[in-house]
């Protein structure tokens, strides 16, 4: 199966900062056995060619790089041969590792004579790269692979020319004839009535199933391209005319950004997908269209007959397709009142479902109804005030949790309910980057050398978007915009560089936010003093005391200070990277609960949050943390919300949860005018979803807000500083499929000419400045 909607998230890591630029180039290794022991394998040789050439070591860099392409060259022309296409994911990748390494080998060799001004020598070998290992990649820890040959380009474009601009003859895979969708059968009814066709079995229990009596009268129920109805589409007089005009030619993946939606509708209505996941497509090519009605009984059908489908993400883990459907239904509701129906009851469980493993996988499914919904109902609920009875209390400060007889969790600072609409905060110069070593601090740059520190206080809104910085538009400061948005929180952690405390007194004394302060626990070998290969064992003793030691650092450090909320421990660790949380994550989180308990015996005012990545390992932290008080993680689910991770987390955990990290690029291929607007309304989807389920909202009770990926964009995450990249870094659910790293701020930075003060406000910052006043 191809790569799916996208579950896993993204963070504008702060800890890589300072790490050396190695680290940030290592990459990710299968090693090869079939080679004798006392020799290195290619993934060994390739993660110390990386280590000296980020130390700049030029007679060692050469010394691994070229042992290994000696090794393993012969072997890696095979694997290149063997090959017809770009491999997609990461199990392709991993399968022709020896081709990646020794590509990347040429690589690293052709960089270090860049470095040292050999230019034709650099040119010649990145030719190398591109002439012999097209089909090579690299895996980069912010969270993707990289085209070797691709990046080879560029760097030889920005040799001869100074810049890495590619001009690439875009291929054209499928139709671009926009077109309406017209559907020939529509259906006898709206909001089906299963029970007329057929009969609920083991409701709510591992043995539902829906048992179908009727199956052509549910057929003309439900219309073209829904389950069971399969065959209508071809009756349709424009499935002819599709046909006749090979309009179907390509991949029906390549459809999903076609404007021919009447031809991506059928394509998808018939494509060689698990029928859950082709329903699931072809009800997102029905809400293209507009046809929200049709679109519901397409994810309603999945609900109904196939609840524990799943596909597989760009990552390799399993993404649960009823659960989604499910929620896609409940968005599409919540923004159609004029509908007139909810849908109540409806809940798929997977139990073991929160591994990468799917073999033991159990689903409890329960489709729901639709219920009707009067102008009365909507008043009567909006004005219902349940008991707000007190359970429990976390935390003894100005700062706690509340938790409520009917389960339900209030985050209360100073005696009233706190809601946490924050944002990452991390303004980063043009031209900076982690890779080279010029990312510097925010927090003590003064570029104008006016005594202030730059964003915080003398960015400008580019009002007119001219890329100048005109008579009228004054510096105002990013702290300013954000409190006139509505921000009131913003995520730091305590390393690797220097936290600048009076400008976090200031930001709360002047503007009313507060932060969250965090340690890495590990993540990025930040505190264990692991080495990054293979970093932070969660079973080693010396790794643990000084990780506790960090900890204990930070609460000293910070305890007193009143702009602290809470405190964070790690960031996604489940993923892995230069940890092995990943593969031990029983070990992990019973660490992570030792440290909160160090935390609570220093500062017992304030509750412990940890930030996780989705839901991976959610059972495992419910089991080993107990004395975690908040749930928080990075979460890229769609413009829909967060599905059931609000539920997920009550039932494995009780607690209280957040999401540290959520957000959606302003541009998408083709799509560049509208692009503004696709990433307002994923941020309005996504904060309805935390809104509902904040406490007496009806929902899951348990959410305490969310911060948004993130300020302002960072140009160097597609690898050129200077360059704001438009390239799709990995496949998610975003505006046109992929994830654009460089763009996912409320805030432009224009040309980038003036870096870093100017800003251009995006359509997503007056939305929120809308909907939080």
């Amino acid at each position: 199966m191809k790569k799916l909607c996208n579950v896993k998230c993204v963070m504008c890591k702060i800890a890589i900062l300072s790490l050396i630029c190695f680290a940030l180039h290592l990459t990710h290794y299968t090693l090869h056995s079939s080679i004798a022991e006392e020799q290195l394998s290619s993934g060994e040789l390739i993660t110390k060619a990386w280590e000296v050439h980020g130390k700049r070591e030029i007679e060692a860099t050469f010394k691994y790089t070229q042992q290994l392409i000696d090794l393993y060259k012969e072997r890696a022309d095979k694997e290149q041969a063997s090959l017809t296409e770009l491999p997609k994911n990461k199990e392709e990748i991993e399968a022709v590792q020896i081709l990646n390494d020794v590509a990347t080998a040429y690589f690293i060799q052709a960089e270090s004579y860049m470095r040292q001004e050999k230019l034709e020598e650099a040119k010649k070998i990145f030719q190398l790269v591109i002439d012999k290992y097209s089909y090579a990649q690299a895996w980069d820890p912010r969270g993707w692979f990289w085209q070797l040959s691709q990046a080879a380009k560029q760097s030889i474009q920005k040799l001869e020319t100074g810049s890495i601009e590619i001009e690439e003859e875009k291929k054209i895979k499928v139709s671009q004839l926009p077109t309406k969708l017209v559907l020939y059968d529509k259906g006898l009814e709206d909001f089906v009535d299963y029970e007329k066709y057929g009969e609920f079995q083991g409701t709510g229990t591992k043995d539902y199933t829906y048992v179908l009596k009727d199956q052509e009268a549910l057929m003309r129920a439900v219309g073209e391209g829904i389950h069971p109805n399969t065959t209508s589409v071809r009756w349709n007089p424009k499935f002819k005319e599709v046909m006749k005009n090979k309009r179907l030619k390509g991949s029906h993946w390549d459809f999903m950004q076609s404007p021919d939606l009447q031809a991506a509708f059928f394509k998808w209505a018939t494509a060689p997908e698990p029928p859950g996941v082709r329903l699931f497509y072809t009800g997102l090519i029905l809400e293209k269209a507009g046809l929200i009605k049709h679109a519901i009984k397409c994810y309603y059908s999945i609900a109904v007959h196939f609840p524990g489908a799943y596909g597989w993400t760009y990552w390799h883990t399993p993404w649960y397709v009823g659960q989604a459907a499910i929620a896609k239904i409940q968005y599409l509701l919540r923004r159609n009142p004029q509908l007139g129906y909810k849908l109540v009851d409806a809940d798929i469980k997977i139990v073991n479902g929160y591994d990468n493993d799917v073999s033991n996988d159990m689903t409890i499914a329960d489709p729901g109804r639709f219920q009707r919904v009067s102008f009365w109902d909507r008043l009567r609920e909006r004005f219902r005030r349940p008991s707000r009875k007190v359970k429990s209390r976390l935390g003894t400060g100005k700062t706690h949790l509340l938790q409520y007889e009917n389960g339900d969790w209030q985050l209360i600072v100073d005696d009233k309910p706190y809601m946490i609409r924050g944002v990452t905060y991390s303004p980063t110069k043009v031209g900076q980057s982690p890779d080279d070593g010029t990312l510097g601090n925010w927090m003590e740059e003064d570029f104008n050398n006016n005594g202030k520190i730059d964003g915080p206080y003398d960015a400008f809104v580019d009002k007119n978007r001219n890329n100048l910085q005109d008579d009228n538009e004054k510096p105002v400061g990013d702290f300013q915009l954000m409190k006139e948005m509505g921000i009131n929180t913003i995520r730091v952690y305590h390393h690797p560089e220097k936290v600048n405390k009076q400008v976090l007194r200031d930001l709360y004394e002047n503007y009313g936010i507060m932060t969250i302060m965090g340690d890495f626990l590990g993540k990025y070998a930040l505190g264990s003093g692991a080495p990054w290969s293979p970093g932070t064992d969660y079973n080693n003793e010396e790794h643990k005391r000084n990780m506790i030691q960090s900890v204990t650092n930070m609460i000293l450090e910070f305890k007193d200070e009143p702009y602290i909320l809470f405190w964070l421990l790690g960031n996604e660790n489940v993923y892995g990277y230069a940890c092995n949380a990943d593969k031990e994550p029983d070990a992990f989180f019973s660490f992570a609960n030792q440290a909160a308990k160090v935390i609570k015996s220093i500062d017992p005012s304030r509750p412990v949050a940890i930030c996780s990545g989705d839901i991976l390992y959610l059972d495992k932290f419910g089991k080993h943390a107990p004395d975690i008080d908040i749930f928080g993680t990075n979460a890229y689910r769609g413009k829909y919300g967060f599905g059931r991770f609000w539920r997920s987390v009550k039932e494995e955990s009780g607690r209280a949860a957040f999401i540290t990290e959520f957000g959606c690029p302003a541009y998408a291929e083709d799509k560049e005018e509208e692009a503004e607007e696709f990433q307002a309304e994923y941020h309005r989807g996504s904060w309805d979803d935390i809104r509902n389920n904040m406490a007496f909202q009806g929902g899951s009770g348990n959410a305490i807000g969310g911060i948004i990926f993130e300020w302002l964009d960072e140009w160097w995450k597609g690898y050129e500083p200077a360059m704001h990249d438009t390239k799709g870094l990995w496949a998610g659910p975003f505006p046109d499929g992929y994830m654009h790293e460089e763009w996912l701020g409320v805030c432009g930075q224009g040309e980038g000419k003036i870096s870093p003060f100017l800003r251009q406000l995006r359509s997503v910052y007056y939305m929120y400045k809308k909907l939080w006043k």
